[in-house]
């Protein structure tokens, strides 16, 4: 699974929302609150078989999908 699937997957896990864009606010559009972003972290982790350093464990610093993506590719999971 690569990083953009894997950031799609969990996040229509969590917000229940059917389609998905790179543009899309993970607060906003898709409705993840404080809790919801951590365990979006976390399941990302998951689905990506990493662990996010400390430092990007913050779950405000990312706003949009397209900054979950980035994120999980900085770990070496890079988009197909």
């Amino acid at each position: 699974m690569n990083t953009k699937e894997a950031v799609y997957a969990a996040l229509q896990e969590l917000s229940g929302a059917e389609q998905i864009k790179d543009t899309d606010q993970l607060q906003a559009d898709l409705g993840l609150d404080s809790v919801l972003l951590v365990a979006f972290l976390l399941a990302l982790e998951e689905k990506l078989q990493i662990v996010f350093s400390e430092s990007d464990l913050d779950p405000f610093a990312l706003r949009t999908v397209r900054d979950a993506i980035l994120l999980g590719e900085k770990y070496g999971n890079k988009t197909e």
